[in-house]
């Protein structure tokens, strides 16, 4: 059955009864895939359209569809569920200024509990009130699902009860108990939790107060105390004024502990107005590069971007920001983004699907045979998925490619498919694992 949404008119959901708010909060800047919440709206329409989400994005793997939820500084009762290819924001210029009382959480309804494929969602920028009903807040996932700039006060539980593997706590806060029933993996960085529970092994620690203490051989445990060098993910949200902007935090050494608790984060703001907001049904590669090229920044908000060249970042500095896992894929054998080696570049929260023609490479950092980098300004990734198969019978030989010095990831996964569209060795090739 076909649901036509109209910003007019009460709308009826035939599946479920449920009735959704006649003037639906998807009619900002960022267009329709992003919906914008104010607590001055009823708390139940709120959560008609973040239930209505959930059915429409629940256990679908290889959707086309792409959503942001975004919440206006404010206080909240509701349980926003984070689905695939969905990400919730919270717009506060500190996860302090959005207040859930209910839950942040991603769920699995799938008896057997194997959350080993609950992939590609994310949400950042909350304080959460956890529902004092539930045990703990669900963040139940594997990878390309992080978490960041969360202040949970209560507990957190990163799987369902079995067959997990993975995922990304980071620049976060967790009063009460944080762990895992039995998943496989996690990684928690510059962080504060109230103590950490259960995990099979490869537990990983950098820069986290109350984290546990080293354990090998019995459940592997890994635990640095500092961060050696960090630039955290940049994020969208609303000034004083009201006006949308993207705050950049600054380069850190040596850091342990989150860099917002005291209310000073340091770091750059960038009106809204200095990016090029692209839309799926509206921009290509070559509308998104004349931006880059005039010097804007570029804001990806939800869709699929089919390229028949790679966007092009070329002049230092330079913001790549998604929001709602915005997709690129390359059409023609071609990169899908590609930099020079030019400092301070930032590309955070993409998706890059290979294409069905081979490429060579889908995102390169810096010309082959680049020797520059930039110690003091670093180009930082953060966030990205790159996949080779899964959605499309895609091939390409190197996912990501890094020939500039002085980059940090923080948080890549580079998948090639077992499962999905092309997962076979003789189709979803690629030459490195």
């Amino acid at each position: 059955m076909r649901y036509v949404f109209t910003l007019l008119g009460a709308i009826l959901l035939m599946n479920s009864q449920q009735q959704l708010p006649g003037d639906l909060p998807n009619n900002s800047i960022f267009g329709k895939n992003v919906y914008v919440f104010d607590e001055s709206m009823c708390a139940a329409d709120i959560q008609s359209v973040l239930d209505h989400v959930h059915e429409q994005h629940a256990g679908k793997e290889f959707i086309d569809e792409r959503v942001a939820l975004l919440f206006k500084p404010g206080t909240y009762h509701n349980k926003v569920t984070v689905d695939y290819y969905v990400q919730a924001l919270g717009l506060g210029r500190s996860p302090d200024d959005v207040v859930v009382h209910g839950a942040v959480q991603s769920t699995w309804s799938r008896p057997d509990n194997k959350v080993t494929i609950q992939f590609w969602r994310g949400a950042e920028n909350f304080k959460v009130y956890p529902d004092a009903s539930d045990r703990w807040m669900l963040w139940a996932v594997s990878q390309a699902a992080p978490l960041r700039r969360l202040h949970i006060l209560g507990d957190v539980n990163f799987d369902k009860g079995s067959w997990a593997s993975g995922g990304v706590l980071a620049n976060s806060i967790v009063t009460g108990r944080a762990g895992l029933t039995s998943g496989q993996q996690w990684f928690t960085r510059n962080s504060e939790i109230g103590y950490w529970e259960g995990g099979a092994w490869n537990r990983v620690f950098v820069g986290v107060k109350g984290a546990p203490e080293p354990d090998w051989p019995a459940t592997p445990t890994t635990v640095v105390e500092k961060a050696p060098i960090l630039r955290d993910k940049p994020f969208l949200f609303l000034t004083g004024e009201d006006e949308y902007a993207v705050f950049v935090p600054e380069l850190q050494r040596e850091t342990c502990g989150v860099t917002w608790k005291a209310g000073d984060e340091k770091g750059n703001i960038i009106p809204i107005e200095d990016f090029h907001i692209a839309h799926a049904d509206e921009d290509d590669a070559e509308s998104m590069n004349q931006a880059l090229a005039r010097g804007r920044h570029l804001l990806l908000t939800p869709g699929i971007y089919y390229l028949d060249e790679a966007v092009t970042v070329e002049n230092p500095n330079t913001v790549i920001l998604g929001i709602g896992l915005p997709t690129l894929v390359p059409t023609h054998g071609n990169m899908a983004l590609k930099t020079s080696a030019e400092a301070g570049v930032i590309i955070a929260g993409i998706m890059v699907d290979a294409g069905l023609k081979e490429s060579d490479v889908l995102v390169q950092i810096g010309d082959r045979g680049s020797s520059r980098g930039h110690g003091d300004n670093p180009t930082s990734l953060h966030d990205i998925y790159i996949r080779v198969g899964g959605a499309l019978a895609g091939t390409a030989k190197t996912c990501l490619e890094i020939n500039t010095n002085h980059v940090i990831g923080d948080h890549f996964w580079l998948w090639r498919a077992d499962h999905g569209t092309g997962a076979d060795w003789n189709i979803n090739r690629s030459e490195h694992g």
